[in-house]
């Protein structure tokens, strides 16, 4: 969790920015935690960001305390994703606490981590297998930062709105994930979810799954591919939930994709 010390450094703004009393209430949680560790001085912090949460209403985004950013996310927005990994204090935050999808009795979440891209010169689309949707969180033809492909490597997307999606039967190009070679892949909680390595065998449970290419998977993995080994953990669910946690590069065979356009950062 960020510290005091970070917390005044990002949240600081002129002098004639004053901080409200709610603000100082942060304040004053993270200077107790400085000195603290017990579980009810880190319930104390999530009270007092809720307090603040709720008297900006639904501009709290827009706070000039959320504007330092780190890997596309502002202080606020951290913070808050710092106090829901734990249950103690996810409670505490109520509707802004940030975790994983809560789905149906028996569905299934699947996300595909690692380095992503659509070789169109060797992968054309594909269609979903029955009771399976595809949720992507940046547009075809971009990159996607590390903070953000963190939170849905662990399913993290409660909030955050898909910027394509596919029903059952629906159309999709046939992305190809590669090992994640020189990224920081987030680990889900493992009551509920369990990391897969392909093309090692898929189990037969009721977990989540983060899927991940192993080193000498040459070439990588298509989705169709993928999918065709995922039948196990399809086949025991009532729903499946696909969320690609990559980038979506397009394979280009001249260089100069950045300047078009393509291939560039969308967030």
């Amino acid at each position: 969790m960020m510290s005091y010390d970070q917390w005044m450094s990002e949240t600081k703004r002129g002098l004639l920015t004053t901080r409200s009393e709610e603000l100082k209430a942060i304040d004053r949680a993270f200077i107790k935690l400085k000195t603290s560790t017990l579980p009810m001085d880190v319930v104390a912090l999530a009270d007092a960001l809720r307090a603040w949460l709720d008297a900006k209403g639904t501009a709290w985004k827009q706070s000039t305390r959320n504007s330092f950013k780190l890997n596309g996310k502002g202080t606020i927005e951290r913070l808050i994703q710092d106090l829901s990994r734990s249950p103690l204090t996810r409670q505490h935050l109520g509707p802004y606490a940030v975790v994983a999808p809560v789905l149906v009795p028996g569905a299934k979440v699947i996300v595909f981590s690692g380095h992503g891209a659509w070789d169109v010169t060797r992968d054309n689309f594909f269609k979903l297998p029955g009771k399976c949707s595809m949720k992507f969180y940046t547009m075809n033809m971009r990159t996607l930062s590390d903070g953000l492909g963190g939170d849905i490597d662990r399913g993290i997307i409660t909030g955050l709105v898909p910027d394509q999606e596919a029903s059952p039967f629906g159309s999709i190009p046939d992305m190809r994930l590669y090992p994640p070679h020189g990224l920081r892949i987030r680990t889900p909680d493992p009551a509920s979810w369990q990391v897969v390595h392909l093309p090692d065998p898929v189990p037969r449970n009721n977990k989540n799954l983060q899927i991940q290419i192993k080193d000498g998977f040459g070439g990588g993995a298509s989705l169709s591919v993928m999918i065709d080994f995922l039948r196990p953990a399809i086949e025991t669910a009532t729903s499946v939930t696909f969320l690609w946690a990559a980038c979506r590069a397009i394979g280009l065979t001249a260089t100069g994709g950045k300047k078009i356009g393509v291939n560039s950062m969308q967030r």
